[in-house]
């Protein structure tokens, strides 16, 4: 598993792709509202799949406790990008959602 500290450095080498943690494949950045997610949301996300050890139920109660504490839209729209990029498909997009329901 690429841990967030390494997909920062690839990140920063790599320039308009970001790395799937999970296929570890370069794939173009997905964007929410006109907002594209940057190098902080990606490391907020891939916390969130590390601390959960992959387990969906944990990523969403990740997801639902950081979305109480963001208070811009665009911070919550960058987030919600790259949750729908960085999450498995069957959780990313109510993760988006959950990052972009009080906006």
């Amino acid at each position: 598993m690429i841990k967030a500290t390494q997909l920062i450095t690839i990140c920063q080498d790599v320039s308009d792709e970001k790395w799937s943690a999970s296929q570890g494949q370069a794939k173009g950045l997905v964007d929410v509202g006109g907002a594209t997610a940057d190098d902080k949301d990606i490391a907020r996300i891939m916390d969130i799949v590390d601390k959960s050890n992959g387990d969906p139920k944990k990523m969403m109660m990740y997801v639902t406790n950081m979305a109480k504490s963001i208070t811009s839209k665009d911070k919550a729209q960058r987030r919600a990008a790259a949750a729908m990029d960085l999450l498995p498909p069957e959780i990313a997009n109510d993760a988006a959602s959950t990052f972009l329901a009080k906006w």
